[in-house]
């Protein structure tokens, strides 16, 4: 039973990554196929490794930089002890014809690993002031607190930047794995 699941598994994470490909010729539109047409397979959010979305959405140069600033910031988060395992990325970055955006709006879900969630916390308020510094709009959540805190988190975050300061049609968020890109650093 176990191959199986794997089975089904990977082709669920398959599937979502097809869907990712898709989002980008989209726009990243939250409900590309309309709202009675969508299902958690092909709308908001889209998900897909790491790796993947810096390739693809590494298209200029201020994106190539911003994208080797969050990968360094993950990084660290990992050599810190503890363990980047989604982030989650919205706003102007999802933006194609946008090849100069200001930052990247995103939000590390995180477990704490070696350090205690308080130790964590006070960790990342440090490390988010250096995030900004080079353009990162960085949020941090712990995967291993209050269920709540983490269920409001996420909904809030995927809420907010969804949000268009333009009026623009609502794009949607990504998800990203951070697993496979902390395995590949080590």
């Amino acid at each position: 039973m176990k191959d199986h699941q794997m089975k089904s598994s990977n082709d669920y994470i398959e599937r979502l990554q097809s869907e990712f490909v898709k989002a980008i010729t989209n726009g990243f539109l939250a409900f590309p196929e309309g709202v009675d047409n969508s299902n958690p397979l092909n709308s908001t959010p889209f998900f897909t490794s790491f790796l993947e979305f810096s390739n693809r959405m590494d298209f200029s140069l201020r994106r190539k930089k911003l994208l080797v600033h969050l990968a360094a910031l993950i990084t660290e988060i990992s050599e810190r002890g503890m363990e980047p395992q989604v982030l989650m990325i919205g706003g102007s970055f999802l933006d194609a014809s946008n090849l100069s955006p200001n930052d990247i709006d995103c939000v590390i879900f995180y477990r704490s690993g070696v350090q205690s969630i308080a130790t964590a916390g006070q960790w990342m308020s440090t490390i988010r002031d250096r995030a900004k510094a080079v353009r990162l709009d960085a949020r941090f959540v712990p995967t291993d607190g209050n269920l709540v805190v983490l269920l409001r988190s996420a909904i809030y975050f995927a809420s907010l930047y969804r949000e268009s300061k333009n009026g623009a049609d609502s794009r949607g968020v990504v998800l990203l794995d951070c697993l496979d890109f902390i395995k590949l650093a080590r």
